[in-house]
């Protein structure tokens, strides 16, 4: 009974550090300039590879040249995707009423063609 106790206690000293250990990290990427600089350029990074690889389709070899652009580099390209997002996103939306406008001219010139017959 006693060993079983002491498991226990153990479990939940290792399981509270772990977790002490875990928040300090995340703390640390959090609150420090330089360590949330590193990890938000993985991450864009990582944002970059994912949009050569599927936007442009590019080969492997032109994703793993991510790895030797710079951060700068890669945050104008990250800019560059976003920009291009918003930009198809106008677009679209001017299609869509252009669409619709021509759509409603040919009803509406159907709609006299059928008046004069």
């Amino acid at each position: 009974m006693l060993f079983n106790k002491k498991n226990k206690i153990t479990n939940i000293i290792a399981g509270t550090a772990i977790v002490a250990a875990v928040t300090g990290v995340i703390l640390y990427a959090y609150l420090d300039d330089d360590a949330n600089e590193r990890v938000r350029g993985m991450i864009n990074r990582e944002k970059v590879k994912a949009y050569v690889k599927h936007t442009l389709n590019g080969s492997d070899h032109l994703v793993n040249m991510v790895n030797d652009l710079s951060d700068e580099e890669v945050n104008t390209l990250i800019g560059i995707a976003n920009k291009t997002k918003a930009t198809q996103s106008h677009m679209s939306e001017g299609f869509k009423q252009i669409i619709n406008r021509a759509k409603e001219l040919a009803d509406d010139a159907g709609e006299k063609v059928n008046n004069l017959f």
